[in-house]
């Protein structure tokens, strides 16, 4: 069954008429939006196993941006090409556990770890 579209497009009018009244035109936004590269952070699922039960570790995460994607968790950061997911870098330490998100910012991808380190790598 395919979901309605409606409800969207109900709240998109009323924000839409919201913001006009304020002299901005959301359409001409959106597409002045539609160039600008933006960063992403997602949670995984097993990233907010620390708020099922009190105490427990919120570890990990998926972070796209530009051209890669960056996955850390545990011992592993892997940094993949998001046009076809082509391996591009990878990091494991045993000693390491990989906790939060990783950021790309000019080039470099950081991650901290429980320990407290902070972890930066030169992308390729």
């Amino acid at each position: 069954m395919k979901k309605s579209s409606k409800p969207i497009e109900s709240a998109y009018a009323l924000a839409q008429e919201r913001y006009a009244a304020l002299g901005v035109n959301t359409d001409a936004v959106l597409k002045q939006l539609h160039g600008v590269p933006i960063s992403l952070h997602c949670w995984q699922g097993d990233d907010v196993g620390g708020f099922e039960h009190f105490g427990n570790p919120l570890s990990g995460g998926i972070m796209a941006t530009g051209s890669v994607i960056a996955i850390g968790g545990g011992h592993f950061v892997n940094v993949l090409d998001k046009s076809d997911g082509a391996p591009l870098f990878a990091f494991k330490d045993d000693d390491a556990i990989v906790w939060g998100l990783a950021t790309i910012a000019n080039g470099s991808l950081y991650v901290g770890d429980f320990d407290g380190n902070l972890f930066a790598f030169n992308l390729p």
